[in-house]
């Protein structure tokens, strides 16, 4: 068994402390791959609300066909310690929406190869609601234009020396409405957005 030490940023709790907290794929991945490591960061995580997206839920489950091996992942991802969000369509619709203006943003500022549809939708997830955060070991497919790193986790593999690390990324409104604002100008048109509705 890979033993693994965790490695947090400084406040990291008062960071987390009452924020929905959204868990990116490759970070469940590890929780769920790892008991020592998920026990060693519940307590930090704990104070804020672990959420799952359906759409990483989704992510997560896809691939796996052995029966045993699927159980085990779905009792994981739908224990009680997380939480799924809303996911009505009225919800899904202003997520979407967020998610193609995310892209258009992203490909004005440089950003032409190929960020995910399901990391869209996440990142418009995270548009809808202000007390969001997540937490992603693909920091490169939430960029800095729109996002903000508050604090980082690291796990160190102590078998090889290997460190993996998840940045906790928060999206900033005012980063989003200068890049919209840019965005439009080349468009000249303006976009109807759905911000914290």
């Amino acid at each position: 068994m890979e033993q693994r030490e965790v490695f947090v940023s400084d406040g990291i709790r008062s960071v987390l402390k009452g924020r929905y907290i959204y868990l990116d794929n490759d970070f469940l991945g590890v929780l769920y791959g790892n008991k020592e490591t998920f026990s060693g960061l519940f307590p930090i995580l704990s104070v804020g609300v672990l959420m799952i997206d359906p759409f990483t839920k989704f992510e997560f489950l896809r691939d796996i066909f052995l029966p045993n091996e699927r159980v085990y992942m779905e009792n994981f991802v739908d224990s009680s310690i997380f939480t799924e969000p809303p996911n009505h369509n009225d919800v899904f619709q202003k997520i979407q929406i967020n998610g193609m203006i995310l892209s258009r943003i992203y490909s004005h500022q440089g950003r032409k190869n190929g960020i995910s549809t399901v990391d869209l939708l996440l990142a418009g997830r995270l548009m809808y609601n202000n007390n969001t955060l997540l937490i992603t070991g693909n920091k490169k497919d939430f960029p800095s234009c729109v996002f903000n790193i508050l604090g980082v986790i690291n796990i160190e593999n102590k078998n090889n020396g290997s460190l993996q690390s998840f940045s906790i990324l928060e999206f900033d409104v005012e980063k989003f409405n200068v890049c919209n604002g840019e965005l439009n100008k080349v468009l000249n048109k303006k976009e109807t957005v759905t911000l914290n509705d």
